[in-house]
């Protein structure tokens, strides 16, 4: 079987090993767990179309699962941003492809929330706005980082990223850092889970640091209106799917208020930004035995202690933890279950737990 989980950079990397690990221990006819090397989200959820020409398996579609921003699912779902119908081309290890809407994504379940991360090297930038019009390092093409980076952008500096006469580089945070390192850049930023040694790493190497600033209640006046960086992105996703999905439209908010702890990155205290939640998708037609396996390994309160140690082994006391299923299906991000909707076995499953999947009817 086949978890793409983006490229060796990310966090899930560890994740998506030590998932591999657990559905062979559950499935014993599971033999061997390939994971991609991908862009990103976006690229993720193309996997389970096809995990990758190299694999030549008619049943990858059968037995691939992707990780991803659920928000990221949305957008494959209706066919808008990364897989609106047109040519693009991927800088990273994904083949160039011509994008496509995916039709009969289902979720599984929540893994962790996806946090914005902005490194600079100037410590003259203090505040959002200097961001606007800059040279930045935003994650490759087809990875969810460039799509909610977008979206930040906008709400941030009014406009969009490819406008005007700023300089976007889409590429790894190798790449990235190396560019703020020769001062090609000014920031580098990315949505992920925080942290890894890697990237904590780079950041003293390239003499850089987190910014320090309280995103969600940053306060942008623009146009007569005063308004938090948090509320006007979740009105550009109102404003973006309330039209589009119709009845199916729920009123909740889709980015969410996060922190970053200070053991992360040696801050001196936490840092307040913004997120997504990020959970692990399939196609209608993956078999259910499958993602039952997987439901209840995320339920699983051994599996997932040991998935929260792959994600976060330096620090076993480490405040982050997997996000909680039954708080996401039916509070934090039921929303985004709605609209790719869980997958039956998977629902099943919950139901089994006590923990039945609420109506996606209109609110």
């Amino acid at each position: 079987m086949y978890i793409s989980y983006g490229n060796q950079q990310s966090p899930y990397k560890a994740f998506a090993e030590k998932l591999g690990d657990q559905i062979r221990a559950a499935l014993p006819e599971v033999k061997h767990v390939e994971n991609p090397d991908t862009d990103g989200g976006a690229d993720n959820l193309y996997r389970l179309e096809d995990p990758g020409p190299q694999f030549h398996d008619p049943k990858a579609t059968r037995c691939s699962i992707a990780m991803t921003k659920l928000n990221v699912a949305v957008d494959a779902t209706y066919g808008v941003y990364q897989f609106n119908p047109r040519p693009t081309l991927a800088e990273g290890p994904a083949t160039p492809r011509t994008q496509n809407q995916i039709p009969g994504l289902q979720t599984v379940g929540p893994a962790f929330d996806d946090l914005l991360q902005i490194v600079v090297r100037d410590r003259n930038i203090t505040r959002l706005e200097q961001l606007c019009g800059r040279p930045l390092s935003i994650g490759l093409p087809l990875s969810g980082s460039r799509q909610l980076t977008a979206v930040f952008y906008r709400a941030v500096c009014g406009q969009e990223m490819e406008g005007g006469q700023e300089k976007v580089y889409e590429m790894t945070l190798d790449h990235g850092f190396d560019l703020l390192d020769a001062g090609a850049v000014d920031a580098v930023i990315w949505v992920n889970a925080t942290p890894t040694e890697t990237i904590r790493k780079k950041i003293e190497t390239h003499r850089s640091h987190l910014l320090d600033v309280n995103v969600p209640s940053y306060v942008i006046d623009r146009d007569g209106e005063s308004m938090t960086v948090l509320d006007r992105m979740n009105r550009d996703w109102k404003n973006f799917y309330g039209p589009r999905a119709g009845g199916e439209y729920r009123d909740q908010q889709v980015v969410l208020s996060h922190e970053i702890p200070a053991e992360d990155y040696g801050t001196a205290h936490d840092i307040m930004t913004i997120g997504v939640p990020n959970g692990l998708v399939v196609r209608d037609s993956t078999d259910a035995t499958l993602v039952a396996a997987v439901a209840r390994i995320l339920l699983s309160r051994e599996n997932r202690d040991a998935l929260t140690t792959s994600l976060w082994s330096a620090d076993r006391t480490h405040r982050h933890q997997l996000a909680d299923v039954g708080k996401y299906v039916y509070d934090v991000a039921s929303s985004l279950f709605c609209y790719v909707p869980l997958h039956p076995a998977a629902a099943d499953v919950y139901r089994q737990f006590g923990l039945p999947p609420q109506s996606c009817g209109t609110t």
